[in-house]
């Protein structure tokens, strides 16, 4: 199978035999609740930080949303990793579910992090995205959503959010990087070159 698409139902027979350990786990929500899956990896900045802020978003406000983090573990890494991680953010009581590519291929994941939020009918209504609060083309937030499905209401299908790994940067300064101007030998820091007076 080359990946669910958005607005259609993930058969349960794909979860239990294409999406391996972590769709087998998946399955005890599959057309119960709705879900939201996160896909992050222990140690990436980008990933944990994607994963604790929607956890912080609909842990108190969504509790009748199932929360399933999959982590995807990287070269050297080991399951042991996605319980440390976890239970360093404080939320030890969360699935230690990892993926070594099953389930992302079912699901359509292709960057970290992800997001896919699977409605009450099995109906995946979304996938990618890199934060809670990202907006589809339609409107609605990934968190609006998450909302919609809390509240029973039916939850459009946001098709697939692009990733944005400068999201999170809008509205703060730049990192410190340093790039060469054109004669390729001085270099100057990127927050320098922004808001320079242009020479003549």
């Amino acid at each position: 199978m080359d990946g669910t698409r958005p607005g259609q139902s993930i058969p349960a027979a794909v979860l239990q035999n294409e999406g391996g350990r972590a769709g087998r786990e998946l399955l005890n929500f599959l057309g119960k609740r709705p879900v939201l899956v996160v896909y992050w990896q222990p140690r990436n900045p980008t990933a944990e930080s994607a994963l604790i802020s929607a956890y912080n978003a609909v842990r108190d406000v969504a509790p009748d949303v199932a929360f399933f983090p999959v982590a995807f573990l990287g070269s050297g890494q080991s399951p042991s990793d996605v319980s440390a991680a976890l239970t360093r953010f404080g939320y030890a009581s969360l699935p230690s579910v990892d993926d070594s590519g099953p389930l992302a291929r079912v699901l359509g994941f292709n960057k970290l992090p992800s997001f896919a939020l699977i409605d009450a009918g099995s109906v995946l209504r979304l996938v990618g995205g890199s934060d809670i609060s990202q907006n589809s083309q339609q409107g609605p937030s990934i968190f609006d959503a998450v909302l919609m499905a809390q509240k029973g209401q039916p939850v459009p299908t946001l098709g697939v959010l692009n990733a944005r790994p400068v999201y999170r940067m809008l509205g703060k300064a730049l990192p410190e990087l340093a790039v060469t101007e054109l004669d390729g030998k001085t270099y100057r820091k990127a927050n320098e070159l922004v808001g320079a007076k242009k020479r003549t």
